[in-house]
């Protein structure tokens, strides 16, 4: 799936919306679709254009905080979700926040 012009302007309007939180794209596709799947732990490399870090990070001890920031990558994982694959939408296996990882998964 890619993402439309407009797609990467909402998704940078809502990380403004959001203030603290972000991603990185790690790029896949060329030769990392020729590795099958069972070859490697990561088995997510077919069809796909990016694997997604999703990143918040704060120091302050505040429980407040804690649930703001929490809440405000869970919101852009949510917003997420119409422009990332849906089957399987998984964690790579390092990579995996209990904080945000989709409940009932097959991954």
């Amino acid at each position: 799936m890619s993402v439309s012009k407009s797609g990467w302007e909402a998704i940078f309007n809502k990380l403004a919306e959001l203030g603290k939180c972000g991603f990185n794209l790690n790029p896949y596709g060329g030769i990392m679709d020729e590795i099958l799947a069972d070859a490697t732990p990561c088995p997510h490399r077919g069809g796909n254009l990016f694997k997604i870090q999703y990143l918040m990070n704060w120091s302050e001890d505040d429980q407040r905080l804690e649930e703001k920031y929490v809440g405000q990558i869970r919101s852009l994982f949510e917003f997420m979700t119409k422009y990332v694959s849906k089957n399987p939408r998984c964690a790579y296996l390092n990579y995996r926040d209990l904080d945000i990882e989709v409940r009932g998964s097959d991954c």
